[in-house]
């Protein structure tokens, strides 16, 4: 169905709308209305009254179970999208856990092919066609693009880190793939690799002269580098889902992770889960590459504080102060050996 919120046509993928939802969409108009980009340009937002004369806006709303909340957030943000290409930025939904991150996704797939059968007649959607944009906006605006953040755990498809993602902690996960693209990691890899391309054939009757061993590397990583060479990194346009970014990723053997990483600078709306926001150790990557203008919305905010305390909340256990005993005792030891070395050099061998 199509219909008014103030000046902005709202289409809703469902023949009837609950009261509680047009007034919802009522409210978000109100707020959304304070964070309007100047269309002249720059990252400032047009103020267009009310809010105390301060430009931006917060709004704290409410709606009762059962009442499709979601459909409604979705429906008014693209529909607010689509009236406004050129002053709306950015929109991140934040949510809970992984798996409401995909129902949101999946809501929205269907939310973008309801309108594009709907507008087709009309020249199609102006988020989703490129010829049916207004003079003067970005080329990006007509080739809508969402997608979904996660941790490399639930998006590696290396299989010898993805062999420890299920047990191991996130950290571990994390280490395992730095460990295999850190720039000094890819750095040895290639002269590793440029070395055994050089090597000379063997002679007969002669022993094999072996190099070291291969440094470890992924190749998935090295893959989406040939592909952002190439300027194919980006797998296109459209909702991208989790499940998605892994599928894809196994058909063009190339990290799903990091090109989730890579589209979000080109993203109309970002899907994550709270981590992305609140934890300092995750939040960098993706908050970096983001306007400051950018629209945020928390939902199921009642369960922001707890995972507020959650994220920056650490577990101490036996084995961690054992742990870390082991290594300020080595380190303490290796400190010791350099002290001990010759003069002017580092370490007893001048290492």
């Amino acid at each position: 169905m199509r219909f008014f919120i103030d000046d902005v046509e709202v289409i809703f993928p469902y023949s009837y709308i609950y009261p509680e939802q047009a007034q919802y969409m009522h409210m978000l108009k109100r707020t959304l209305d304070q964070r309007r980009l100047d269309p002249e340009g720059g990252d400032q937002p047009v103020h267009v009254g009310g809010n105390g004369g301060q430009p931006g806006a917060h709004a704290l709303l409410e709606m009762p179970s059962g009442t499709g909340k979601t459909v409604t957030l979705l429906s008014f943000l693209v529909s607010y999208q689509a009236h406004y290409p050129l002053t709306t930025p950015t929109i991140v939904y934040c949510t809970r856990t992984i798996p409401e991150v995909e129902k949101t996704l999946h809501e929205l797939r269907t939310l973008m092919a309801y309108r594009a059968e709907i507008l087709r007649e009309e020249g199609g959607d102006p988020l989703q066609t490129a010829d049916a944009l207004p003079i003067g906006a970005p080329a990006t605006l007509g080739r809508f693009t969402a997608v979904g953040l996660t941790s490399r755990r639930n998006l590696c498809i290396h299989p010898k880190v993805v062999a420890v993602a299920a047990a191991a902690p996130a950290a571990v996960v994390d280490a395992r793939c730095a460990s295999r693209v850190a720039p000094w990691v890819r750095r040895r890899h290639a002269q590793w690799e440029a070395r055994r391309r050089t090597q000379p054939p063997p002679i007969e009757g002669e022993p094999t002269r072996d190099i070291e061993e291969e440094p470890p590397s992924c190749v998935y990583y090295e893959n989406l580098a040939a592909l952002a060479e190439a300027g194919q990194a980006h797998p296109g346009p459209g909702v991208h889902s989790l499940e998605d970014l892994l599928t894809k990723g196994r058909e063009r053997r190339a990290c799903p992770y990091y090109t989730a990483r890579g589209m979000i600078a080109h993203a109309s709306i970002i899907v994550h889960s709270y981590a992305y926001l609140i934890d300092p150790r995750a939040s960098a990557p993706v908050t970096s590459q983001l306007p400051s203008s950018a629209i945020v919305v928390l939902d199921e905010a009642h369960n922001l504080d707890s995972s507020c305390t959650g994220v920056l909340s650490v577990d101490i256990t036996r084995e961690t102060l054992d742990r870390s005993v082991e290594a300020i005792t080595a380190l303490e030891t290796r400190v010791s050996e350099c002290v001990a070395g010759p003069a002017g050099t580092f370490g007893p061998a001048g290492e």
